[in-house]
């Protein structure tokens, strides 16, 4: 079992939530922890929340339309390589990788087990970000990010 749990739970400033602006990308963060069975995988306190969100709502549409590339979520705020992946076998399952995880996870899941929790995960962000922010991901989704952040968005389909 895979479990995606955060809290969002930062002041952001009202007029960038007014405008749009793209500084959103990293001003909404909060705690973000991946659990493997419940034991944790990893944990980071100020995880972008907004721009993880954007990333993996691509990678479920390619995941969705039979285009399951790997997803390597690369940040703004860390240039450092990929911060979380998940990285598609041979034999049609996925592996979790962090450059921060707590440890080695070598356990294979299948795509409807990894899709399901991510989905999971969205539906929950989506409902805060309305609630809490008054923004919706999906007008974040349909933004034009430059070429890089969109290619760093998920889709990159290679392991770094």
């Amino acid at each position: 079992m895979i479990r995606f749990a955060f809290t969002l739970d930062r002041e952001i400033d009202k007029a960038l939530v007014s405008t749009g602006n793209l500084k959103l990308l990293a001003d909404v963060e909060g705690r973000f922890e991946i659990f493997i069975h419940d034991q944790c995988l990893f944990s980071d306190e100020y995880f972008p929340l907004l721009e993880f969100g954007i990333g993996l709502k691509n990678w479920l549409s390619g995941v969705r339309s039979r285009d399951p590339a790997n997803f390597s979520f690369v940040t703004m705020s860390f240039a450092e390589g990929p911060i979380l992946e998940f990285v598609r076998t041979a034999e049609g399952q996925w592996k979790i990788f962090s450059l921060w995880q707590k440890f080695q996870c070598d356990r294979e899941f299948a795509e409807r087990t990894l899709t399901d929790s991510a989905e999971k995960f969205l539906r929950e962000l989506e409902t805060v970000l309305e609630r809490r922010y008054a923004l919706r991901l999906d007008n974040f989704v349909r933004m034009q990010l430059p070429k890089e952040r969109r290619d760093d968005g998920g889709q990159t389909g290679k392991r770094h």
